[in-house]
């Protein structure tokens, strides 16, 4: 008997220490070198140029002055912050700004969600401002200070969220109206005759937000704006389709309406932003609003789980997602493909987290790659319109456009209808093209 009680107690021990030798196996898996350096990579922003448009967007709509604007803003983050670091439950609270107590709110009386305002997602905006152009002047008339808040935006570099990550940090919340009465006022310019500002401020508001895409550290802001370079292209095409051919173009379209550079087709910075939001989760599961039980931590590495989230997101900054935009190759799933691993014998729930909060990221990565050549479809218009002087057909003259215009694996081709041009789309759920007019050449 008492051997047979030896014998048990050396397979209780020989099997305890294969599962902690099994689970410290498992556990350095989930924690190797390569995804480390992807953790430091994504928690490392590039060096920012020009200055931050975050204090206009967040007091975006009331009457701030302009030599205020950072302070106010600044004035909000700080009280943030003082509630983070008292304890304070912001989930249950909120957070109201302070901007709205102490500055009279212009759009009071707005409501931006109105359709009769012009939107990036609806064409047809200088119809619909052609069609009643007195009642569009009188909607615009007391937003003159809105539409110069508005203006400012064309001269930032880049957005850095001033709060610090944190699932119930605040977001700038008037961004709707921001796209929408700028461009509504620049239809209503061409309507009423006035082309000249209307083509300025098409240019000067589509570089404004073009600027911000691959500069910008949240995803919202990236996608945003490349939403309202798609719809001031657009606007843009629709004007030139009514100008005579020899309207000169202010000088801002040129670079408003440029090929896209090295580096600006991508949204790298916003994607290391979503990284440090879903590393406030993983730090602390109890942030999301339940308590993480103790015995979690037997099945949870949070070192692990932040190399399968830099993982999951990895495509939009690493080489390979580089050279798969380089090459215009429509961009998969960006969560990599993993079958039933060892790792996550140590870090159960952090693989269960971490499976579940990917997928998504790959249509806002092909959403980018359409940006990109909607950009090249934008600049050979330009050109088309430069160098209308070329007599040959339309067709043969884009295909002798400049490289820049052009992409290894998508063309730019006349629509059916013959008077437009038009690209295939990668993101197709608006459609599986996009097409804008042709400039009046003649």
């Amino acid at each position: 008997m008492r051997r047979l009680l030896k014998c048990l107690a050396v397979v209780a021990v020989a099997v305890v220490a294969v599962g902690a030798g099994l689970f410290l196996v498992s556990r350095a898996m989930g924690r190797n070198a390569e995804r480390m350096d992807l953790v430091e990579r994504l928690a490392t922003p590039k060096p920012v140029s020009g200055s931050n448009a975050f204090p206009a967007l967040w007091t975006f709509g009331y009457r701030v002055p302009q030599d205020r604007v950072q302070a106010a803003a600044a004035t909000d983050v700080e009280r943030f912050r003082s509630r983070l670091d008292a304890g304070e439950d912001l989930e249950a609270t909120g957070f109201d700004s302070g901007i709205a107590a102490d500055f009279e709110d212009l759009l009071a009386t707005v409501d931006s969600s109105d359709t009769a305002w012009c939107s990036p997602q609806e064409p047809g905006c200088l119809q619909r401002v052609g069609d009643d152009a007195d009642g569009y002047a009188q909607r615009l008339r007391p937003l003159e200070q809105v539409l110069a808040q508005a203006d400012t935006l064309g001269g930032y570099g880049h957005y850095a969220n001033g709060f610090p990550a944190h699932l119930h940090a605040p977001f700038p919340g008037r961004l709707n109206a921001l796209l929408r009465i700028p461009m509504t006022s620049h239809a209503l310019d061409f309507v009423q005759g006035d082309s000249a500002a209307a083509l300025a401020g098409v240019c000067h508001s589509a570089a404004g937000w073009r600027r911000l895409v691959p500069n910008s550290d949240s995803l919202v802001i990236s996608m945003l704006a490349i939403n309202a370079v798609r719809g001031y292209s657009e606007l843009f095409a629709d004007m030139l389709a009514e100008l005579p051919a020899d309207t000169p173009l202010p000088a801002g379209c040129m670079a408003a309406f440029a090929p896209p550079v090295e580096g600006e087709v991508g949204v790298c910075e916003a994607i290391k932003g979503e990284f440090a939001m879903q590393r406030v989760l993983i730090r602390d599961p109890s942030a999301a609003g339940t308590p993480m039980p103790w015995y979690y931590a037997l099945a949870y590495d949070r070192s692990a789980t932040e190399g399968r989230a830099a993982e999951n997101l990895s495509l939009g900054c690493d080489a390979r997602g580089q050279s798969l935009i380089a090459a215009d190759k429509p961009i998969g799933e960006a969560v990599p493909e993993r079958s039933q691993e060892f790792e996550c014998l140590s870090n159960f729930f952090g693989c269960t987290l971490t499976s579940i909060a990917g997928p998504a990221y790959s249509d806002y990565l092909r959403r980018t790659q359409d940006h990109g050549m909607r950009l090249k479809l934008m600049a050979a218009l330009v050109w088309l319109r430069e160098n209308r002087d070329d007599r040959r057909p339309v067709a043969t003259r884009l295909a002798s456009r400049p490289v820049t215009m052009r992409s290894p694996a998508r063309r730019i081709e006349l629509g059916e209808d013959g008077r437009s041009l038009r690209i295939e789309l990668y993101d197709a759920k608006d459609g599986s093209h996009w097409q804008v007019p042709l400039p009046r050449m003649r």
